[in-house]
């Protein structure tokens, strides 16, 4: 599937996750940390991204809701930019 211009191979189902953010070290695993330390289980997880180092797009199925303050949690989280809660 296409996100804005970055492909992903996102199952497009339950709850998710969807941040826009730079294609940098160290945030899929504040991301993960953040995710445990709220319960919240990652059921899958993707990246698509324009460049190494630029501009990306991660979705995260998610087996919970996630709750607003994590959400902004996540977005005070270095090289991202903004993050949305889904649910389908």
């Amino acid at each position: 599937m296409k996100i804005d211009r970055y492909f992903v191979e996102a199952a497009p189902a339950g709850a998710m996750l969807v941040i826009k953010n730079y294609d940098r070290p160290g945030l899929i695993g504040a991301l993960g940390t953040l995710l445990g330390e709220a319960k919240i289980n990652i059921a899958g997880m993707t990246n698509g991204r324009d460049k190494p180092g630029g501009m990306a797009v991660t979705v995260v199925n998610v087996d919970h809701d996630v709750p607003p303050k994590t959400l902004e949690r996540i977005k005070k989280l270095a090289h991202v930019i903004d993050v949305k809660f889904i649910k389908l």
